[in-house]
């Protein structure tokens, strides 16, 4: 048996290698850590308060527990960013706390009353941008459409505020999104999740004076376009006829104001999708923006196909 003898020059360079990748590895590790939560994850900054006291006495308002609600839900939680949208609360009568009834209120203040309070909002659930979780493709969003919680004092005089809805349907759960975005930059300017094609302008108003859609990229798969919103359960509803087989599975609805930032978006759940083929009448829907930010805010509906 011939042995193999290592040379103290390959000695040296198996080492220099080593030294190289592990010093490579540390570089990338640091750069990252340097990074702020937004940039990791490419989506807005989690929101904080800087205090939670007020008020100082009586019953919190609605817009107060919204706000303590969202410093409490946005965080990082090891490897998660969680991130809510979409938030509304409303507020209860208050009561005296009951220990049989009132669980995991932690540091809560028996003196004070315990205000119930329900709503609904968009949690997203995010990991950092990687190999493995693309950009744009690194959420899963739950809709919590019927939230309940409770707002109360702890003995250090601040207010907490948490609601969730208990369990949520399938049909209220969506994959690989994009995390939200912050702030009133362009939109040309702002991080594209999933591979859409190039957004075009809307022209003119429906019959309740809402911005039209722009279905001009869904006109090449479907015929005979019709949509209508449904505010109470925030979804607009899209019917087609299908006149293309290879169909995407998936579309983008966008909504802007006038300053061109995005209000909100949803990407479309089909209905009725088993077997795909032409001159099928298709049903959709996915989450339109408020009857109120339909009429004062929205200027633009953009409606993409997604590439996957």
């Amino acid at each position: 048996m011939r042995k193999q003898i290592v040379q103290p020059w390959q000695s040296s360079l198996l080492a220099t290698i080593a030294i190289v990748l592990t010093f490579c590895a540390l570089s990338a590790a640091v750069a990252q850590e340097n990074k702020s939560i937004g940039e990791r994850y490419g989506s807005r900054e989690p929101r904080t308060c800087a205090d939670m006291k007020a008020p100082a006495r009586g019953a919190i308002t609605a817009a107060l527990a919204e706000k303590y609600f969202i410093c409490a839900a946005e965080r990082l939680d090891g490897y998660y960013l969680f991130l809510v949208e979409n938030v509304k609360v409303e507020v209860g009568a208050g009561r005296p706390y009951n220990p049989n009834m009132d669980l995991n209120v932690p540091e809560i203040d028996v003196r004070f009353p315990l205000y119930p309070i329900r709503g609904s909002y968009s949690l997203y659930s995010c990991q950092a941008e990687s190999d493995q979780y693309l950009p744009g493709r690194n959420c899963t969003r739950y809709e919590h459409k019927n939230a309940k919680g409770h707002c109360y004092k702890t003995t250090f005089g601040d207010w907490r505020c948490f609601q969730m809805e208990l369990t949520i349907p399938n049909e209220n759960i969506f994959n690989k999104v994009p995390p939200p975005k912050g702030g009133k930059a362009p939109v040309a300017n702002q991080p594209v999740g999933p591979k859409t094609v190039e957004p075009k302008t809307n022209a003119g108003r429906d019959e309740n004076d809402f911005v039209k859609p722009d279905f001009s990229e869904m006109g090449k798969y479907f015929d005979n376009i019709r949509y209508d919103y449904n505010f109470a359960t925030r979804e607009m509803n899209i019917v087609g006829t299908m006149k293309k087989v290879n169909n995407p599975n998936g579309w983008l609805v966008e909504y802007f104001d006038a300053d061109g930032a995005k209000i909100t978006w949803g990407n479309t759940i089909l209905r009725d999708w088993h077997e795909p083929s032409v001159g099928k009448v298709v049903k959709m829907y996915v989450r339109t923006a408020t009857e109120k930010q339909m009429r004062d805010e929205v200027k633009k509906i953009v409606v993409t196909r997604v590439v996957n």
